[in-house]
């Protein structure tokens, strides 16, 4: 099922019921160095921004983090947000998934979101939030041109089902297991499906943000 909806929405909540999860864990192999620790918008480290930007939507926020992680943790030192370590993070990011969902109530449902996106506007992540709400559907991915990207819903009877999730298996088991119960939110950017994995996406999305104020 899929919803058409522009990215201009109120900034809501689901009554409370809803708590967030940023993925904040990864060894960045391909930055060179701690991506979660690089300047984004002036002196807020990229996992900050992300943080702030959550945080007022959902009830509680949950940030996993893995390589550097005490590093990463002091630089949330002023964010009302929960740190959870992943100790197996060489699983990849199914294992951080798993441990944010672990660390939730189990009533609740996740707001799933990346800490390498910086960019992502709070009206997208109020969609998401929206669209869940008035839809019903117990998981909720936002896409553009057809493409899945993120922040992710998942409501909670997916929880029993991500912490079953094998070692060989990703979060796409589940998000692509139940069709009659997804919607897919057409949104009218990009920037769902973009995140900063390389020196070259770092200074890409640093020089829109510039262009863009």
């Amino acid at each position: 099922m899929q919803w058409n909806y522009m990215c201009n929405c109120e900034l809501r909540d689901l009554d409370g019921q809803v708590e967030g999860i940023v993925l904040a864990a990864g060894r960045s192999l391909r930055m060179g160095e701690s991506k979660m620790l690089l300047p984004f918008d002036g002196k807020r480290t990229m996992v900050e921004v992300v943080a702030r930007c959550v945080r007022p939507l959902v009830r509680r926020l949950i940030v996993v983090v893995g390589y550097r992680g005490d590093e990463v943790t002091s630089t949330l030192a002023g964010c009302s947000v929960e740190i959870v370590r992943n100790p197996d993070l060489d699983r990849g990011m199914t294992s951080s998934v798993q441990c944010g969902i672990a660390a939730m109530n189990a009533e609740s449902a996740a707001l799933i979101c990346l800490g390498d996106q910086p960019f992502l506007p709070a009206s997208v992540f109020a969609l998401v939030l929206s669209a869940a709400r008035r839809s019903g559907k117990g998981i909720v991915i936002p896409t553009f041109n057809g493409r899945r990207g993120h922040p992710l819903y998942l409501a909670p009877e997916y929880r029993s089902k991500v912490l079953k999730l094998a070692n060989d298996q990703t979060l796409h088991t589940v998000t692509r297991g139940y069709i009659d119960d997804t919607l897919e939110v057409t949104v009218d950017e990009d920037s769902v499906l973009r995140d900063i994995d390389t020196p070259a996406d770092y200074h890409r999305e640093r020089r829109l943000i510039t262009e863009g104020s």
